[in-house]
């Protein structure tokens, strides 16, 4: 079945912490190497379960969230040399499928990579917003930035739009993929950008005023 491929990887991974299980790095990798299996394990769930309009929302903790996309991108931080700073706050939860929203921010904040350099900075902050589009809602807000050189105009206009399929259209296509997930959790993701100042995406989700 579809899955077969992920069993097999995940027989390996048991295997070598078996083995190697002495190894804290090792050990260190193989936990996310599982954690991303279970991860894709539950998007071929929830894919099918959205063919079948089953697709579930359950409470979310935003900044258990954060933490576990950071947790992923250390070691390109790491390796590129690009400082993660971050400003969470005591947020209200947020209905919303889990492994979409992730991958949702995932791809933002992974973007923000691109344009930097050693010694870039990005820099995660979380609000709550009395901004209210409908529904008398209060809103989350996640605002990521980043200290590159900014995204030309004319890429701005076009950012988040389907056109192409070069290897320059790869941020374009993530953004619209992470919009898109946004919008089906009744939110919005919105950008500005300067030159040679960066870019800055936030992103804004209904709070669970009934959670807090």
């Amino acid at each position: 079945g579809v899955r077969n491929p992920l069993n097999a990887i995940k027989g390996a991974v048991v295997y070598l912490e078996d083995k190697f299980g002495h190894e804290s790095t090792l050990l260190e990798f193989s936990t996310i190497i599982t954690e991303e299996i279970n991860k894709l394990d539950n998007f071929i769930s929830n894919f099918l379960g959205a063919a079948r309009g089953e697709m579930k929302f359950f409470p979310v903790n935003i900044n258990d969230l954060i933490g576990s996309i950071l947790r992923l991108i250390k070691l390109r931080a790491e390796v590129q040399k690009v400082t993660i700073s971050t400003n969470l706050s005591a947020l209200p939860l947020v209905p919303a499928n889990l492994f979409q929203l992730q991958q949702s921010i995932f791809n933002i904040i992974n973007n923000s990579f691109e344009p930097l350099h050693e010694g870039g900075i990005i820099e995660i902050v979380e609000i709550k917003t009395g901004t209210k589009w409908e529904n008398d809602m209060d809103y989350v807000v996640i605002e990521i930035a980043d200290n590159g050189k900014g995204i030309p105009n004319g890429k701005l206009t076009s950012l988040g739009k389907l056109s192409g399929n070069s290897r320059s259209d790869d941020r374009g296509f993530g953004i619209f993929l992470s919009r898109e997930i946004i919008k089906s959790h009744r939110g919005r993701l919105q950008w500005e950008s300067l030159r040679d100042q960066g870019t800055t995406f936030r992103i804004y989700l209904p709070a669970d005023n009934d959670e807090q």
